[in-house]
């Protein structure tokens, strides 16, 4: 996959075999989606890779993919992206505990 060397300098396109490339271990794409906007990037699309393993990264969560819509809406600053991947985690760290459906109502017989 030699288009790959410019993952983290620039937009690239999609190609057929990317988009059945096994993504985080599993294979025909279905892993292979903006990590900001949940897109499944398909054959024609760009997109490009954040690196977020360096000292100076605010994210810890891996590399992200983002597609060409937010690489534009963040006017592809790596810092802004990997921002608002922390701001989705919190939003969704939140939505988990609203979920009255974890949790059983208990009777309480007691006397107290």
């Amino acid at each position: 996959m030699s288009e790959m060397r410019y993952m983290f300098t620039r937009l690239i396109r999609v190609t057929e075999r990317l988009e059945r490339a096994a993504w985080k271990g599993v294979p025909g794409g279905a892993l292979f989606k903006c990590s900001l906007c949940g897109h499944r990037f398909r054959a024609g699309d760009k997109f490009r890779g954040v690196m977020c393993n360096t000292k100076e990264s605010p994210y810890r969560g891996g590399n992200l993919l983002v597609c060409e819509e937010c690489h534009n809406e963040y006017d592809g600053d790596d810092v802004k992206i990997q921002e608002r991947r922390i701001e989705l985690e919190d939003v969704d760290d939140l939505d988990d505990l609203d979920d009255d459906d974890d949790f059983e109502e208990i009777e309480d017989d007691s006397d107290f």
